[in-house]
């Protein structure tokens, strides 16, 4: 898999521990899962 600068730059900071990764909210998950529910709903 080749990378661009950006993603590599995401996953050199990641593995350095200056990126921390989070749960989403339950209003993330509500916001994402509406989201995709309309994705697939016709009109």
């Amino acid at each position: 898999m080749k990378l661009n600068k950006e993603e590599k730059e995401i996953i050199s900071a990641y593995e350095k521990g200056l990126i921390k990764t989070t749960a989403p909210s339950k209003k993330e998950l509500n916001e994402v899962k509406s989201i995709a529910e309309n994705t697939f709903r016709k009109n």
